[in-house]
């Protein structure tokens, strides 16, 4: 989200402090036109030394715009803001849930503590924004949503297919997302399960690789692929799936709309701003494998039904989520958060 910024706004001077433990990070940065100013932190804490640092930083950049990104950085970073006494601080977490679900209590409690007049914070969906609110407290809440970025065209989906090694002639569906307990791959390997006539390729690396590997044995539809091209799966797949539980808004899902795939995800904050049920896509109830089965299913009975969700899905993205319309927003919180220094 980090580098799309950089590249979405690169009129703008840019300088990106980041974790120096991510490599190959300050690199890409360099790359895309930022300043990179790695600096010593873990997941969960900052090192006494960056504590101390990280206001020193602050207040010799004077930055128009501090922007922090993600729960974690929002914590830390509005401590660090008040610290060096900066103005002008934008905050988008992405999701207000975090995968170590029992520390979820202490960063709502913190993140309200850290709210104060001038700080705005940035939902990335329209069903984010009152979840938000809720948390802000003396915080303002803009939406600015994630954004599709720009992408080459598609392979020829035959192509596709035998780089990733799958059936050229079966009607494909894919789930490109992290194995987490956040995307539900669970939901989608029972859904597998229950089909008869596709195959069904889970595509991605995570925690629960393990257990998800454990539960699609026996499954013959059923593929884990680990980490594929994303392009690759578009080309190739007749239908994307997002079983997430939660999402701030994905960019799987802007990924598939955008390369014209039709859509099944659950009726969740998030897939709800993307996916209209019934017409940019289908919705189904999280947690739920017969209902993800059966709009499945129906997808591949109704070829007309899916081309045209399909088509409303890439105008849709095109309309509200392209990279344009999402950069001129943000422009404009930047220009208001700038102005309250």
């Amino acid at each position: 989200h980090v580098l799309g910024v950089v590249r979405l706004l690169p009129e703008l001077r840019h300088g990106v402090i980041s974790p120096a433990r991510l490599t190959g990070l300050a690199e890409e940065l360099a790359a895309a036109g930022a300043e990179p100013w790695p600096v010593a932190m873990s997941n969960k804490a900052l090192p006494r030394a960056t504590w101390r640092a990280l206001p020193r930083l602050v207040r010799r950049l004077r930055p128009d715009v501090l922007h922090l990104h993600a729960l974690e950085a929002g914590f830390f970073g509005s401590l660090v803001a008040r610290a060096a006494g900066q103005r002008g601080v934008v905050f988008t977490p992405q999701t207000i849930d975090i995968r170590q679900r029992y520390l979820l209590p202490a960063y709502r409690s913190a993140l309200r503590a850290a709210a104060r007049p001038g700080l705005l914070w940035l939902a990335v969906s329209e069903g984010q924004v009152e979840g938000l609110r809720r948390l802000a407290g003396q915080a303002e809440v803009r939406c600015v949503p994630n954004w599709a970025p720009e992408r080459p065209p598609l392979p020829p989906r035959a192509e596709a297919r035998a780089r990733l090694g799958w059936d050229p002639e079966a009607f494909v569906v894919a789930q490109l997302s992290r194995l987490s307990a956040q995307k539900d791959p669970l939901t989608f390997v029972r859904a597998a399960a229950l089909d008869r006539g596709g195959r069904w390729k889970l595509c991605g690396e995570g925690p629960q690789r393990g257990e998800v590997e454990a539960a699609a044995r026996g499954i013959d539809a059923l593929q884990v692929c680990g980490q594929v091209d994303d392009q690759d799966v578009f080309a190739a797949a007749d239908v994307i799936t997002l079983a997430s539980l939660w999402e701030g808004l994905s960019f799987a899902l802007l990924g598939a709309m955008q390369a014209g795939r039709v859509v099944v995800a659950s009726r969740i904050p998030g897939n709800t701003d993307l996916v209209a049920h019934e017409v940019s896509g289908l919705l189904v109830e999280p947690s739920d494998p017969v209902g993800l089965q059966a709009a499945v299913g129906r997808l591949r009975d109704d070829p007309e039904l899916a081309a045209r969700l399909a088509a409303a899905g890439r105008a849709r993205i095109e309309a509200r989520y392209s990279a344009a319309v999402v950069a001129e927003r943000l422009r404009a919180v930047y220009r208001e958060a700038s102005a309250s220094v």
